[in-house]
């Protein structure tokens, strides 16, 4: 069988890594390497990183503008279909890597080397803070009980279903040089989990996984709740003059993100809570209860999982919100989007 053969001896079922030394490149390489813009100028010559990098160029470039996908949101709201938006942060990756890119026989902050080697990259580090040590108390937040394979194959059908996957990318303004690293590791593992699922990602609609907060910074969500409001957007997809989008939130927040949105006119549908990975057949039967348009929904790894089954079960607009809850509670309290800025310290 081909495997994946770390340099520390773990295996997993995958094709050879060749353990090459890539510390220092060979003198006999007929390239000058290349220079790589991460706040730090680098000179790269083992060709293996070099693909890394280039195959981590090409996944960015597939990333598609919120300018792009909030239409389509408008579009499957006019036609009442089911269209999903997930996002996969370093928690949601963590959970896909679980016996497909790293064994789950060692405890999770071993997989940081494992990431470097994958990399074909040394100086990968450990992140800011050594945020490597934190992985799987990140995992523990976000819902997951390492190991949960089970957990890992709901999320896997999530991603397969889902009409916008949201991924890291190194739009990260105020973020650290060891942050941007590692952010390289996460998506090197990232490319690693859609080859095990052949999963071609020329096939699937990426965003920015930080999507919510641009939604909303830019207007677009704004419209998509309140699309009567603007004319345009009247014209263009069909709303009748004032009409507002029937909201349902779900999340262990979603009572305080109502007390946010219910002045502000949000038509809200409903409120679901708690919600957590251990209740999620309950969760759906509870959204299957409620009438709405579109469900905003913020509940770690299991949000990804509601939001696609919702999508496809209900024919409705879902969208993980993660800590846009939080950051409309706990620090902006209202809807101006114009006020608003992206915290990008709290991303991958």
């Amino acid at each position: 069988m081909v495997v994946i053969r770390y340099k520390s001896g773990l295996r997993l079922n995958r094709h050879l890594l060749p353990e090459t030394n890539t510390a220092r490149a060979p003198s006999n390489m007929n390239f000058s390497g290349i220079k790589i813009r991460s706040g730090k100028n680098e000179i790269i010559l083992d060709p293996k990183r070099l693909d890394r990098i280039q195959e981590r160029q090409q996944l960015e470039a597939a990333v598609k503008p919120v300018d792009e996908i909030a239409p389509q949101i408008l579009r499957a709201l006019r036609d009442k279909r089911g269209f999903s938006v997930i996002r996969l942060g370093d928690a949601e990756i963590l959970t896909l890597a679980q016996d497909t890119v790293f064994t789950t026989r060692v405890n999770v902050p071993a997989w940081g080397n494992l990431m470097a080697e994958l990399c074909h990259d040394p100086l990968l580090g450990t992140g800011d803070n050594n945020e490597v040590l934190r992985w799987r108390d990140m995992m523990h937040m976000s819902g997951i009980h390492y190991p949960d394979l089970n957990a890992r194959d709901l999320l896997i059908q999530a991603v397969k279903t889902a009409d916008i996957v949201g991924i890291p990318v190194r739009n990260r303004p105020g973020r650290s040089h060891a942050h941007l690293k590692i952010l390289e590791g996460f998506q090197t593992v990232l490319l690693e989990i859609f080859k095990t699922l052949n999963l071609n990602y020329s096939n699937m609609q990426l965003a920015d996984s930080a999507l919510h907060y641009l939604l909303f910074s830019t207007g677009w969500l704004h419209k998509i709740l309140f699309p009567g409001k603007y004319p345009q957007i009247c014209r263009q997809y069909s709303f009748p003059e004032g009409y507002k989008s029937k909201i349902l939130l779900v999340g262990n927040r979603a009572g305080e993100l109502a007390d946010v949105m219910a002045p502000h006119g949000i038509r809200i549908s409903g409120i679901i809570k708690p919600v957590n990975m251990s209740n999620i057949n309950d969760t759906m039967a509870a959204i299957s209860n409620h009438s709405f348009d579109i469900a905003l929904i913020g509940a770690g790894v299991a949000a990804k999982i509601l939001c696609s089954s919702t999508a496809t079960s209900m024919n409705r607009v879902t969208i993980d919100a993660g800590h846009l809850f939080d950051l409309l509670i706990d620090d902006y309290r209202h809807l101006k989007y114009q006020v608003a800025r992206i915290p990008y310290e709290w991303m991958l």
